[in-house]
């Protein structure tokens, strides 16, 4: 069994400094792309939306592996079928709107 190594308080505050870092720069990241979608028509919106069912649905097998070997949890088939489900539901509901 491997033992989990303590962290002083020190490594825990660069561990917390490097974390908060990666989150604030993914939220300046979320800003501007969401001040870009600011003017798209909802015509623009919903074929972005369409555009990102379809890519999940497409890679829906690559996206359940990296899942179950971060997690350990669920399989890769079953993890598989969720992902594309999730996604044809989400195309049909687009298309429905359109």
């Amino acid at each position: 069994m491997s033992q989990k190594k303590e962290m002083n308080l020190e490594e825990k505050a660069d561990q917390t400094a490097a974390f908060k870092a990666y989150i604030d720069d993914k939220i300046a990241k979320a800003r501007v792309a969401l001040a870009e979608l600011d003017s798209y028509t909802q015509r623009q919106v919903d074929a972005l939306a369409h555009a990102c069912a379809k890519t999940i649905f497409d890679n829906a097998e690559e996206f359940a592996r990296d899942a179950v070997a971060e997690t350990k949890l669920g399989t890769v088939e079953y993890k598989t079928l969720k992902n594309k489900n999730k996604a044809r539901i989400n195309a049909v509901r687009l298309s429905c709107q359109g």
